[in-house]
């Protein structure tokens, strides 16, 4: 039995959320770029730090946990390692609110490896529910001028 729960993210800081953490400290001492130690300091800081920074170092970790595999043409984004019984999470669960929360924090990430992962992954989520959306409010559109013209 499928459960989609499984896909949905675990954290959903808001923008105070993330106002009210220090975004560079759990990973102030990281000198490279690698995915895993930038995921696993976020995760580390999530279990010792009270809400709201426990769900925004969490979500990061997660982010920052997604594989990218540019020669998988068909899937792109593969998601880490299942914990604690849930599917970490993919680019397309990260939509809508979720989404502009992220871009609205861009400015404030100073680690570039950080910070371009945050940004494909709110591009890729966000780009396939706008193109969602935009082509229903186009099917919408012209479904409506088709009735008009009849008048």
């Amino acid at each position: 039995m499928h459960d989609d729960r499984l896909h949905l993210p675990i954290w959903s800081p808001t923008a105070d959320d993330f106002a009210a953490c220090d975004l560079e400290s759990p990973i102030a001492d990281i000198d490279h770029v690698g995915m895993a130690a930038i995921s696993t300091a976020y995760a580390f800081a999530s279990l010792s730090v009270p809400s709201p920074c426990k769900e925004v170092y969490g979500l990061l970790s997660e982010v920052r946990g997604i594989h990218l595999d540019p020669a998988d043409r068909g899937e792109k984004w593969k998601r880490s390692a299942p914990s604690a019984g849930r599917h970490p999470i993919l680019p397309a669960d990260i939509c809508g609110e979720l989404a502009d929360v992220l871009e609205a924090i861009l400015p404030r990430i100073r680690n570039a490896a950080l910070r371009a992962r945050v940004t494909d992954v709110v591009w890729s989520g966000d780009s396939e529910t706008a193109r969602l959306h935009d082509a229903a409010r186009r099917r919408g559109a012209a479904g409506g001028a088709c009735v008009s013209s009849k008048h």
